[in-house]
């Protein structure tokens, strides 16, 4: 009877250490958000109020007449200026004149569209410019960027071609077109980073060297001492890694097949000898998704089916299958809303299946991301998680509350900061434990990127994490853990 109580805690315990750090997986998602957002933000120019018959050009203040040969001159001006206000009210009066050109004001009304946010009005105007004037060059470029800020790439690289096919463009707007084309190319390629370094990790094994003494009675004068000892924290040092890569193959218009694969992972120098076996305590975490993408100026959404494999203490240790729905949108220039729902059947693998109860699990998530400045993003959001284990003692709810900050400190040197906040609690409690399951946790993640001091494209990358759970069975799963690592990251 004294071996059994140490065996069956063996088999409780150990579901904890076996799982991924799904924290991880998250700020790497979180991270290929940022570095797509930083490249497809912009600032339209917001509207002024002023007297539509003025006209200010470099300093110069100009009378528009009520004239053809007047208001066609500002109107170009206006959108080449990107003075929104003055287009508006240019082409209101425009629009009132006999014989003007239905052309050149379908233009200016679908630059309108653009900036208002009404990518679907913007293409709709300018096509039917072009229907009138298939020669209207300036109507066909600008179709084409809409058609780029809008995602739909094969219909982007279209125009642009045929635009780039007429004859008497000036070399400025050939190299703009050049421009475009190796970003549609960018676009079609797979991006991500890759990083490798040094790290040290304070508590390996997630222990605590709690010891407890008590008194296990099996009959009224059958009484035992037993003591439960947990490990002492191991401390080594390690290789860390991650790589992140995703790429989109334009099927037609906002649609595209959408392919995403996240691998991280650490190899410590240190490992743990027990009686039986040796664990080493590596860890390799690999996620793909792979499925529909919808994408547009201000919605994404993609449906993916995911499959994530985790290998630790080498060898496989459990593989998971499931669902993952997403919705991304742009509420403003500055404000991103996300959303995000999942499921996944997780199964254990070769002597942990022996040990281990397959489970479910069940997710959702809502967050946001706004940008204060060109230096300067908040970011944060809520995700409940349910898993559900064929036993109501292992089963549990989860609350997870995040807040981060993303911000420039000076040129070359940026940083990225998250905090975040979790309680989960058990369904039912564990009299071998000794009761119910409540834990909460705080975990804190930083990240300094310094691209000033870049080595042939690899970026030095400063990480740390750390981690405390509190428990209210403290003895068994309380526990606090430092991560950091230097590790160089190229970005492609």
């Amino acid at each position: 009877m004294h071996r059994l109580i140490p065996c069956a805690l063996v088999l409780l315990l150990a579901p904890t250490a076996a799982l991924a750090d799904d924290d991880d997986t998250r700020f790497l998602l979180n991270q290929m958000d940022r570095q797509q957002q930083s490249e497809e933000r912009a600032y339209p120019t917001p509207a002024v109020a002023d007297n539509p018959d003025l006209f200010t050009v470099n300093g110069t203040t100009y009378q528009v007449e009520q004239t053809l040969e007047a208001l066609g001159p500002a109107l170009y001006v206006a959108i080449n200026l990107k003075q929104w206000h003055k287009v508006r009210q240019f082409v209101q009066r425009y629009r009132q004149l006999p014989d003007h050109d239905a052309n050149l004001a379908l233009l200016a009304e679908g630059m309108l569209a653009r900036v208002d946010g009404d990518y679907a009005g913007a293409i709709a105007a300018l096509e039917t410019a072009l229907a009138g004037k298939p020669e209207f060059v300036r109507a066909r470029l600008e179709l084409a960027r809409i058609y780029f800020e809008d995602h739909q790439l094969n219909a982007a690289r279209d125009a642009f071609e045929r635009a780039q096919g007429s004859a008497g463009l000036p070399p400025q707007v050939l190299g703009m077109i050049d421009q475009y084309l190796a970003a549609l190319d960018r676009r079609a390629s797979w991006q991500g980073s890759l990083s490798l370094g040094l790290g040290y990790d304070t508590n390996l094994n997630q222990g605590n060297g709690d010891m407890r003494v008590s008194q296990v009675c099996y009959l009224p004068n059958w009484c035992q001492t037993v003591t439960r000892r947990m490990p002492e924290p191991l401390e080594s040092s390690e290789w860390v890694y991650d790589l992140t890569a995703e790429r989109r193959f334009n099927l037609s218009g906002h649609h595209n097949l959408l392919l995403r694969g996240i691998v991280y992972g650490s190899y410590p120098d240190k490992a743990l000898e027990g009686s039986d076996s040796t664990d080493y305590f590596d860890e390799n975490t690999s996620v793909l998704y792979a499925g529909y993408s919808y994408k547009s100026a201000r919605n994404e959404l993609n449906l993916l089916p995911t499959f994530e494999h985790f290998y630790s203490d080498r060898h496989t240790r459990y593989e998971a299958g499931g669902l993952r729905l997403e919705w991304k949108h742009q509420w403003s220039p500055p404000l991103q809303l996300n959303t995000y729902l999942q499921t996944r059947r997780y199964r254990f693998q070769g002597e942990d299946a022996v040990y281990f109860e397959n489970y479910d699990e069940h997710r959702l998530g809502l967050s946001a991301s706004y940008l204060l400045n060109p230096v300067t993003a908040l970011y944060g959001g809520l995700d409940y998680t349910r898993k559900d284990f064929p036993t109501d003692a292992a089963s549990s709810d989860a609350w997870m509350l995040n807040l981060g900050v993303y911000r420039q400190l000076m040129p070359g040197v940026n940083l990225n900061a998250t905090a975040l906040y979790r309680e989960t609690r058990n369904d039912e409690a564990n009299t071998l434990l000794g009761g119910l399951r409540e834990d909460k946790q705080q975990i804190y993640m930083l990240n300094v990127d310094l691209p000033r001091w870049a080595i042939k494209g690899f970026v030095p990358v400063l990480s740390l994490k750390h981690t405390m759970n509190e428990s209210s069975i403290d003895w068994a799963y309380g526990y606090e853990r430092t991560e950091a690592a230097l590790k160089l990251k190229k970005t492609f």
